[in-house]
């Protein structure tokens, strides 16, 4: 018998190297306040630049569409990431 397992989006989480990064969960109306562009979204990735950012998802979307939200955001952290981690180290290894 298989057994399903729940799987969450955390709410906040570290990148090697000190990039930390913050999840929220906001109301539709509150993340098209925080995007600079006309575009209607559902999920905002918003850097720092200093050591990390914050990735804001819409609370009233259905879980499976909020997680693919949260992967295409995570896209979005991982280019920064790379780049914030190369100009602090000096390179990736």
């Amino acid at each position: 018998m298989s057994t399903i397992r729940r799987y969450r989006i955390p709410r906040e989480f570290d990148m090697p190297g000190g990039f930390h990064v913050i999840v929220r969960l906001v109301t539709w109306d509150g993340l098209q306040a925080f995007n600079e562009d006309s575009d209607e979204v559902d999920g905002l990735w918003h850097w720092d630049e200093d050591d990390g950012g914050t990735i804001y998802l819409v609370r009233g979307r259905d879980p499976f569409l909020r997680v693919k939200d949260f992967l295409h955001e995570m896209g979005h952290v991982f280019t920064d990431w790379k780049t914030w981690y190369e100009r602090k180290h000096g390179g990736l290894g």
